[in-house]
Formats: structure tokens, sequence, C-alpha cells
């Protein structure tokens, strides 16, 4: 076996070691794509060994065709770790991965088709050397353009990468120094075989320089980690992050500092880099917590800036290699000022937005809208110290369903709110807060000198109205005071309009619109509960179908208009003569159905009868229609002792209804 095979082997081995490490720690950013450009080395390497150990030509083109599928996709894999690493923006990979992808799969659709066209290679034969034996060719068009792409790529990945190195600082360097030389060598390698300059020819040296390169990427990107994030993208998470980051040597040294701590320290980069900490930091406490350098540890400390304080959060945490040997440390300055001014508004208002919370789920369960009213007035009083309350409705109206304080009903009768200014305001729906003390606004000064009251505040709610409280002179109402009760009250006039709505599209859903009767729905959702009823009490329950005689000729001669109101008015007739217990449906168009149930054979006969005579004294006196108008009517009956389906004792009424029509129209 001669040196140029065991080199291959070695390379293969590397190779998928260099893969197996970097899928591994495939989380980190670029390792993914390494690790498909180390199994493109492999397979170039691997197939490439068995096209120099085979004899037959054929089988040497076979394996040459095989190491394709690696060496198309060096060049793609190559561009797709520069882009990852330098943290390009995952969209613009997604955008552009299937054009970036097509010259890899040309190239191996054309090798692979060499043999009908030759547009690759042609003048193919074997090597005629003693120590390896490889395939000699001459590269058509084909192949160019596969090397123009190629070059194109790696080019394209080593500016990506040159570029972002060279905003690498010291501190850096030596990861930028070993991503510059992998960079380089696969590169150098590719144009020494192709161009002739290869000493080794006709061996190919490009896999065996790839495998270095892949262990100088992998080394950069696993052991010359800081923060565990790229340096490459240094300027995205150092810079623009909002804590201020100091990073120290082992010697308390500045090595690197980003925009926000030198906005902190009232510095520059190079005013710091290379200096003791003492030099560059004058805040006694910042020193103090470096110098102690409790790791793992956090502390408040005050700095000002410009007079003024300013509070932060102080994190030390040190750096260490992959050895376990201390680098640096970390310090992390976190601006929590805007934390420390509203924990005690915090702490103020927790309680009120507790109890406002719990209120709006009283609220919210409440089906009652007296109830739902009292809720939100008292909570209005009791959270947020409110003396007085009102409310006036868009209308005018300062009683509806919100009961006013009766000194506001005063108020609004004085017609105390006719400014203008105020009037405006209040169309406008802005919050207002008036100090009554400087301008008493026309209201008796008697009224709100013996309440003690000092603020008027008016408050919109979208859709209704416009609250108005009065607060006493040692209670304020703030702007977040006035947003919840704007919601306390909102919530609860919602809430009495959503009761209202439900209550009314259940009765729209189950009454006839015409004539008020109830529908078919309704009938459907009952009908099971009467039969179970009348099972339970061993009561009979009868069914009467009624149809109005001659109504089509009333819709045909008079108009739907005149057909409508005489079927309104014989349901209002009908309606009169049963009792509160019987139900009566609109059954079809002009089919009415009456559900009575516990009563006798005889009565059920006398109210039979009342109905068609009330019906043809109606039909006396109408005036609308010139002939009599009368009543078919079909009776069916349930016993609970047969449990017959309800399905068939309607059909028995309906029959009964049509031959009772069918006498009628002979007679």
């Amino acid at each position: 076996m001669n040196i140029y095979i065991i080199s291959l082997i070695v390379t293969v081995i590397i190779s998928l070691i260099c893969a197996f490490l970097t899928f591994k720690r495939r989380n980190i950013e670029g390792a993914k794509s390494l690790f498909l450009l180390m199994i493109s080395v492999a397979v170039f390497a691997f197939f490439y060994i068995l096209e120099i150990l085979s004899e037959d030509l054929s089988v040497k083109l076979l394996w040459y065709k095989i190491e394709y599928f690696g060496i198309a996709g060096v060049p793609l894999f190559w561009l797709l770790f520069s882009m990852k690493y330098a943290y390009v923006s995952q969209k613009i990979i997604n955008r552009i991965i299937f054009f970036i992808s097509l010259p890899a799969i040309t190239t191996i659709i054309l090798v692979w088709t060499n043999d009908f066209h030759n547009l690759y290679i042609s003048n193919i034969s074997i090597a005629d050397n003693a120590l390896i034996s490889v395939i000699l060719k001459t590269n058509e068009i084909g192949f160019w353009i596969h090397v123009a792409f190629s070059y194109v790529f790696i080019i394209i990945g080593v500016a990506i990468l040159l570029k972002s190195i060279s905003m690498l600082n010291s501190f850096f360097l030596k990861q930028g120094l070993i991503l510059i030389i992998g960079v380089l060598l696969p590169f150098m390698g590719s144009a020494f075989n192709i161009f002739g300059n290869n000493p080794f020819y006709p061996f190919d040296i490009t896999p065996s320089v790839c495998a270095i390169s892949g262990i100088l990427l992998l080394w950069g990107i696993i052991n010359l980690k800081t923060f565990q994030i790229s340096p490459i993208a240094r300027d995205l998470f150092f810079n623009e992050v909002n804590d201020g980051i100091l990073v120290l040597d082992n010697e308390h040294r500045v090595i690197d500092i980003n925009k926000p701590m030198q906005e902190i320290l009232k510095t520059d980069f190079r005013h710091v880099v290379g200096y003791n900490f003492d030099k560059v930091i004058k805040n006694t406490d910042l020193k103090s917590c470096i110098r102690d350098e409790g790791y793992n540890t956090l502390k408040d400390i005050t700095i000002m800036i410009d007079n003024v304080p300013n509070y932060y959060l102080v994190s030390i945490n040190p750096i260490f290699t992959s050895d376990d040997k201390k680098r640096g440390v970390l310090v992390l300055l976190k601006n929590i000022t805007p934390r420390k001014i509203i924990e005690k508004e915090l702490r103020r208002s927790r309680e009120k937005l507790f109890d406002t919370n719990s209120v709006l789920n009283q609220i919210n369960v409440s089906k009652n809208e007296r109830h739902i009213i009292k809720i939100a007035v008292d909570a209005l009083k009791n959270i947020f110290n409110i003396n007085i309350f009102g409310f006036i409705y868009d209308d005018g109206v300062h009683e509806k369903r919100i009961p006013s304080d009766q000194q506001i009903i005063k108020i609004i009768k004085e017609k105390i709110f006719v400014r203008k200014s105020i009037e405006e305001r209040m169309k406008n729906r802005e919050v207002i807060f008036h100090d009554l003390e400087k301008d008493s606004f026309g209201i008796n000064k008697g009224f709100f000198e013996s309440e003690e009251i000092s603020k008027m505040v008016i408050i919109p709610v979208m859709g209704f109205g416009s609250a108005i409280f009065f607060v006493s002179k040692d209670k304020e109402l703030s702007n977040e005071d006035a947003e919840l009760c704007k919601l306390i009250i909102g919530y609860s006039l919602e809430t009495i309009k959503k009761i209202e709505l439900q209550k009314r599209f259940k009765e729209q859903s189950e009454r006839d619109s015409l004539t008020g009767s109830y529908n078919r729905r309704y009938f459907n959702g009952i009908i099971d509960k009467e039969i179970e009823r009348a099972k339970r009490y061993k009561q009979l329950i009868y069914f009467l179908m009624i149809d109005i005689n001659r109504f089509k000729e009333i819709n045909d001669k008079y108009g739907h208009q005149i057909g409508d109101k005489v079927l309104k008015e014989i349901y209002e007739v009908i309606a009169k003569q049963v009792r509160k217990i019987d139900t009566i449906i609109r059954y079809g168009g002009d089919e009415f159905l009456i559900i009575v149930p516990g009563i006798s054979k005889e009565n059920i006969e006398g109210l039979i009868k009342r109905i068609n005579r009330s019906v043809e004294e109606w039909s006396d006196k109408s005036c609308f229609i010139e002939f009599d108008i009368n009543l078919s009517i079909g009776i069916s009956v349930f016993n609970p002792e047969h449990e017959e389906p309800v399905d068939k004792i309607l059909y028995y009424a309906d029959m009964d209804m049509y031959e009772n029509k069918a006498k009628i129209k002979n007679k």
C-alpha cells in the first residue's frame, strides 16, 4: 500500500471523526454545515481510494462518478458554513438555498450522463504510473463551469469570514487566524490540483487538504469560543445588547468593552483597552465588586451619571478555556433604574389590580343586572377612594343603569356641564382631571368644601357615556386608576348588554317573528320534556293541528300583507282560548299546533268548539276579507301507556286535520 492511499485513508478517518465531533456540537452556529462538509470530504476521499485501487476503467469511472456526490457538496456546504458561522440571516439563506444548490445538482447530473454528451470530460484513460493508478481525462466545458461556481462559492465564503474577522479585536485574534488558515488551505489545494501546480500529480491532494482545514475549523468553533457564542457575531450580540459588558484578563486589564459600558463609564474603546480597571472605573462600589470577584453572585450598586443616580445589577463571571484554565473575567452591568423607580408604584398598585380583577370576576359570573351595578359602584368607591360618583350617558340621561349620587344629579340639573371646553373634551373621550380649588367650575363651594372635595375627574366610557368622580384632598386618582375605573364600568355595561342580548337572541330563536307564537325550534326543545312529564304523572297529551281554510286564496287575492295580518290576528284569537299551560306553535305556513297536556276528552272537545266559534266571530267582524274564514282542526292524543312516538302522534293529528278540511270543502 503506497503513501497516497494511506494519506487518503487517514483523510477519510479524520473527516469522519470531525463529522462525528461536529454533529455532537450541532447546536453551535455553523456546526451542521461543517458536518455535511466533512461528510462530503469523506465521500470524496473514500471513493477516490476505490478509484485508485480498481484496475478496470469502467469500474474506475463508476467510483469517479460517485466521488462527485462529495466533490459537488464541498463548495456548497463551505458557503453555508461561512454564512451560518458569520450569522447571516436565516431568512436570506432560505431564499437563496435553492439557487446555490443548483450548480451542485447540475454537476452531478452532467457527470452521471457524460457518456451521452462528453460535456464534462473526454479522452478518458488510465494513468500509466506505478505508484498510483487514476483516470486521465480532458476537462470539458461542464467541468470548468463546475470549477467556476466552486471558486465563486469559495471566494464568497472567504469574503464573508474575512469581513467578520476584520471586526475582531486582539482578544479574538487567535481564533481569527485559525479561521483564515482554515479558509485558505482547501482553496490552495484545489488550485494546485486544477492548474497543474500539484507536486504529487496526478494524485489529487484536495481531499487531504480539506480534512486538515476541517480540523482547524472544528477546533476554532469548539475550543476558541468566548461567552459560548461565535466571536464572528460579536457586534450582533456584544454591542447591541442594552447591558454594559466589560472583559478583563487575569491581570484585571481591560481587553474588551461594549458601547453601553463605554457610556456608563464615560469613556471609549481606545482609552480603556490594555489599562487596569482601577484607572478606568471611578465608582468605588463597582471596583469593590470586581476586586472581590464574587463569582455568580448579583449585587445592586448606584452609579451617578450626569448627577442623576442610576441603579445597576452587577454580575461577575469568570471566563475559562476548554481545559478549565481561567482566561479572564466578564463584568456585566444591567440597568435596573426603571425597575427601582416603578417598584414602589407596583407595590401600591398591586392591591388595586388584585381587587379590580376580583371585581371583574364577580361581574363575569353574575347574571343579575342590579347585582352587577352594585358590585361596580361599590368597587369604585372602595378601591379608588371615590367620595361621590355619577354617570352621564351619551344621550344626557343621568340614571339609566348606573345610578348617580344625588349631589351629581343636582349638578347635572343645574347645567354645570355646559362649558364648551369640558363638553368638547368629553366628546373627544378625554380623561379630565380638574382642580376645584383653582376653579370651582361653577359649583357651589359649600358642596365640595363640606365634603372636603378637591378634584373632579371625568372618565369617558366608549359607547356609553362619561363617569364623574369627586375625590377629597387627601386622596388622589392616578391615570392608572382612571383606566381601571374605566375598565370596571365598561366591563359592567358590556356584561349587562351581553346578558340582554343573550336573552333576546334566545327569545328570538324560539319565537315566530310574525305572530309571536313559539316556533318549531322551541317545539323540538320541549316536546321530550312534555312526554316525560306525561309519563311521570300518567296524563294524556292532546295535539291540535290547526289549518286556516282558504288561506292561499287570501294571499292570491289580497296579497301577502293581508295574509300576514290574518295569520297574526287568528293566532291572537286562538291564544285567548287556551290555558297558560298550553303551548301554541306555528308549525308551518298557515298551520298552528297546540300542545294541551292533562285534559279530559270532554274538555278538549269544548276547547275545539271555543276556538272555532271565536274565529267565526272574528271573521264576521273583520272588514278586509269578503268571504268567511274558518279552521280545519285535527286531533290526536299521546297515551303514556301506549308509548307511541311523537312523530306518529303528530301524523295522526295531521291526517285528521286534512279529513276535516275535505269535509268542509265538500260542504
